[in-house]
């Protein structure tokens, strides 16, 4: 099992402000194709039925408090929330975001009892770390605490690694939609059981 690194990152609510660092790592994970734009990353930080999360370096070494990327206690993702007025750490690690960029982001949607994974990207040269992982245990936590029973995910039928991830998490196939990418790129649709969750 991957272990991250202590210290290395933490797991926050995603800003308006980190939109830019976010473009830059849909720039590296995905090709023109099939890369988001702004308006759609925009979006998803305005929705208010959306939870944006980014691993942040920065995070552990301003603020310890929030460090803590398993907390089951719902109050700390409301306490925690994107509209929290910035502190003067939070404005130092955003002066400084331009120069060392996000580790990764992960968006997620709630509907009803079911939340979807939208979007995980993490930056390449940081991949088999656990970032990955620790957004979706993030967004696992933070649809857990809003009633959420399930979460579905779509993913390219020949994406390994991807796959490799959501099984080790605990998603299992529910279909396959032929060609939702385009000619000969199929997709697996995924569940994970989150009222199943241990708690």
């Amino acid at each position: 099992m991957i272990e991250r690194a202590a210290g290395e990152f933490a797991v926050r609510h995603a800003e308006l402000a980190d939109l830019e660092a976010i473009l830059a790592l849909e720039d590296s994970g995905f090709d023109g194709a099939t890369r988001w734009s702004g308006e759609s990353w925009t979006a998803e930080l305005r929705g208010a039925d959306r939870c944006v999360l980014v691993a942040d370096r920065w995070l552990s070494l301003l603020d310890p408090g929030l460090s803590d990327l398993g907390s089951s206690d719902p109050a700390w993702w409301s306490q925690r929330s994107r509209q929290a007025r910035p502190t003067d750490a939070l404005m130092s690690r955003q002066a400084r975001r331009a120069e060392v960029g996000l580790l990764g982001v992960a968006t997620f949607q709630l509907v009803a009892d079911t939340a979807d994974l939208h979007r995980v990207v993490v930056a390449p040269e940081k991949r088999g770390r656990g970032i990955g992982r620790a957004l979706i245990e993030a967004g696992f936590t933070w649809a857990a605490a809003r009633q959420g029973r399930r979460m579905l995910l779509e993913v390219e039928h020949d994406n390994d690694a991807a796959l490799a991830l959501y099984r080790r998490l605990g998603f299992a196939e529910l279909a396959r939609r032929e060609d939702y990418y385009g000619a000969g790129r199929h997709a697996l649709v995924m569940q994970y059981d989150i009222a199943g969750m241990e708690s």
